[in-house]
């Protein structure tokens, strides 16, 4: 079953270069097979976050603790 999203809006995922768990990378690798569209966040370009554009996914370099960068990261991105 694909799931359609009722938007063009990427689902923001952090942590998504899965520096702790892999579980943000499992995710985002999950939501563009069932094909949404992400954005991943990440704290820094490595290859991990180039992995991450060859699956498919908008990168967006920040951090959580930002209000600038978060803001950033979440304009356009799905609220769920």
């Amino acid at each position: 079953m694909t799931m359609k999203s009722s938007h063009d809006s990427p689902i923001l995922v952090t942590g998504a270069a899965g520096d702790i768990g892999a579980i943000g990378r499992n995710l985002t690798a999950m939501l563009l097979a069932k094909g949404q569209k992400v954005r991943a966040l990440v704290r820094r370009e490595d290859e991990r976050s180039e992995a991450l554009r060859r699956l498919g996914a908008e990168v967006v370099q920040g951090d959580l603790t930002d209000l600038t960068s978060m803001h950033r990261a979440i304009e356009g991105a799905a609220r769920i």
